[in-house]
């Protein structure tokens, strides 16, 4: 067990937290014994920590400053110089990081941090641009950002511009292209060129396909179209989670007739006696013709839709 992670376990199990689960790791590390008490040599590794924070940020070692800096919940906790310190000076990454979450993590960032953290962002490692991009107004900060994972949490709190949007729609990574997709507005999402998305993606097309799939309820039936006709998405697969209208399923029947006729075969094949309800689940419509015509043609006969 890393000291980051025994300073942890010795924290919980002093505040009284500790479950069997915690303390089982710390008896696997001897800084507990089998009844949960902390050991002479977990005494010692708390003990040592506190005499270095007493002595100040310099005097910690680098697990116990990580440990400080991210988890520590007693008192004294890092002051702003303490931050400014590690983020301008430290060769740390996981470290800088973590100075990174504590500052973007107040809510409102104080403007005399945000040249600081444009430059993270800008020029740090994944683990710090991930933990600075979060406190970031700046929507052109962001812009030639192209780690998926950083801009998720970017979206999570701002909504790009237009021109941000297309920008990211345009790009080559799937994964960059699905991040974008599931953050976008309704409107904003069925927008998009889906035919010329799919022209220009060239890796992780599948990442962006299931954020397709996730919210194909919301996509205009041109689009669902598109999916299909490019090879992008199934029609299984857009038809997996979300009840779709008639005009939606009328555009996959015309992109590819057979992909529908099956998907609906194989998930309703063995449910015929079910039909009534399972309209209700898959089709938005209350009374669905085109399903109806549909397993008319399959089955040779009239399914109502009535229970």
């Amino acid at each position: 067990m890393r000291i980051i992670d025994q300073l942890t376990v010795l924290q919980t199990i002093r505040d009284g937290k500790a479950i069997g689960d915690v303390k089982f790791r710390a008896y696997d590390a001897g800084i507990c014994d089998f009844n949960g008490h902390i050991t002479p040599d977990g005494e010692r590794l708390w003990h040592r920590f506190e005499e270095h924070l007493e002595a100040g940020l310099k005097q910690l070692t680098a697990p116990e400053r990580l440990f400080w800096v991210g988890r520590y919940t007693g008192d004294p906790q890092p002051t702003d110089a303490d931050l400014k310190d590690i983020l301008d000076h430290s060769t740390s990454g996981g470290l800088k990081a973590a100075a990174a979450k504590r500052i973007t993590g107040r809510g409102v960032v104080a403007p005399e941090w945000r040249d600081t953290l444009i430059r993270l962002v800008r020029t740090g490692s994944d683990g710090e641009r991930r933990a600075a991009i979060r406190g970031i107004d700046d929507e052109t900060a962001v812009a030639d950002v192209t780690d998926p994972v950083a801009l998720a949490a970017w979206f999570a709190g701002h909504t790009p511009s237009g021109a941000l949007a297309s920008r990211l729609a345009a790009g080559a990574d799937g994964a960059v292209v699905g991040v974008l997709i599931h953050a976008l507005p309704d409107d904003a999402l069925r927008s998009l060129d889906v035919r010329a998305m799919a022209g220009t993606m060239i890796y992780h097309r599948d990442k962006a396909a299931w954020e397709f799939a996730s919210r194909a309820d919301k996509l205009t039936p041109g689009q669902l179209a598109a999916l299909v006709e490019t090879g992008l998405a199934s029609v299984n697969m857009l038809a997996g989670s979300r009840p779709l209208t008639d005009a939606q399923w009328a555009a996959l029947d015309r992109a590819d007739h057979e992909g529908t006729q099956n998907t609906l075969d194989w998930r309703y094949g063995d449910l015929l006696d079910r039909l009534a309800g399972e309209y209700r689940r898959l089709f938005a419509d209350p009374d669905s013709g085109l399903a109806r015509r549909m397993f008319e043609e399959r089955l040779g006969r009239t399914h109502t839709g009535e229970a």
